[in-house]
């Protein structure tokens, strides 16, 4: 995550950096068509001739200037386009970064979710597992419980069959020694 956001900035810098070159150059191109149009305000300005007209001279000095403002006209609407082109592929190539980016986060949430459904799965099998056992443990406990409840009630009936057998037995010995007296 700090390497993307490294990245960013670099390229942000980038982005500024070619934005400043760009503009001084602009700059640049424009500040030399101000001084070409003041010499053509200037040259338009001169009457020269005798007769207080513009001279063949002076008409070829203005001919040639507005030639020069439009060859700088040129030169700034060239500039203009390399800038706007600059800023279309920088634009391009981040629209393209943030995209992929988008992609990635995408996978990674999708392989995400699916570790977790497949987490929530195991743990649903196991659960399923866990409860299957429980359920044959309880069973088992159940057979085994009804199974000494049934051992208690013999060993409960033939302790009373002995008691009463050794009751019985007293009882006749009783009986035997007063009929040997």
């Amino acid at each position: 995550m700090i390497w993307k956001l490294i990245g960013f900035f670099i390229l942000w810098l980038q982005i500024l950096v070619a934005n400043a070159q760009d503009t001084t150059r602009l700059n640049l191109l424009l500040r030399e068509r101000a001084k070409i149009h003041q010499e053509y305000v200037f040259l338009n300005a001169q009457n020269s001739n005798f007769w207080g007209k513009k001279s063949k001279k002076d008409l070829l000095k203005i001919i040639d200037t507005l030639k020069g403002i439009i060859r700088k006209d040129s030169e700034i609407i060239r500039e203009v386009n390399i800038e706007s082109l600059k800023r279309q592929a920088l634009i391009t190539v981040e629209k393209e970064r943030i995209q992929n980016q988008v992609i990635d986060d995408k996978q990674i949430v999708n392989d995400n979710f699916y570790d977790l459904k497949s987490q929530l799965n195991s743990l649903q099998n196991l659960q399923k597992v866990k409860q299957k056992e429980l359920n044959s443990a309880t069973e088992k406990i159940n057979v085994l419980q009804n199974s000494r409840n049934k051992y208690d009630l013999m060993l409960a009936l033939c302790v009373l069959t002995i008691l009463g057998l050794l009751y019985y037995i007293f009882k006749l010995q009783g009986r035997l020694s007063k009929k040997k007296r």
